[in-house]
């Protein structure tokens, strides 16, 4: 998580060839995923990864992602990584993300970061999302439009 040490690994990731050194760094980066989402130098780590593994070998840093959700998605650097994630992710993958992430729309939708996140979702056009965030905001209109957040969210959905 130094700034040093990240620029080294970023390089040592390209130079390495993953398929015969994919387990030993997938073993030791797995129980460290989230603490790199949310450092400064760390979160280049896990763009870098996303970006050189293949879906078929990335799966754990999205099962990681999916467990921590809602944190990941009220930080700014959380916010680039689960953007990053999902223009990376299978549709299985996506899917699942996305269903995380609209489970807590109501704790998303007037977050700094969260409401990008709602965005994004809403962007992507998948009726299934999008009509859950829609409902949400149907129900809550009055209160959201007030909410400096929300608001951006509603002008997507409107």
């Amino acid at each position: 998580m130094n700034q040093y040490g990240t620029r080294a690994l970023q390089k040592l990731l390209d130079l390495i060839t993953l398929d015969k050194n994919f387990e030993v760094l997938k073993d030791n980066l797995i129980n460290h995923i989230l603490t790199l989402i949310f450092d400064q130098n760390g979160n280049h780590v896990v763009q870098k990864l996303l970006t050189i593994f293949p879906k078929n070998k990335n799966q754990f840093i999205f099962d990681e992602i999916n467990k921590n959700i809602l944190e990941i998605s009220k930080t700014q650097k959380g916010g680039v990584i689960l953007s990053l994630a999902i223009s990376f992710a299978s549709e299985s993958q996506r899917n699942k993300l996305f269903a995380e992430i609209v489970k807590h729309v109501d704790k998303l939708i007037n977050d700094a970061y969260g409401n990008f996140i709602i965005q994004t979702v809403f962007l992507t056009k998948i009726d299934e999302f999008n009509n859950r965030i829609f409902d949400y905001v149907k129900r809550n209109i009055v209160n959201l439009s007030k909410d400096k957040f929300a608001s951006h969210v509603i002008d997507k959905v409107s």
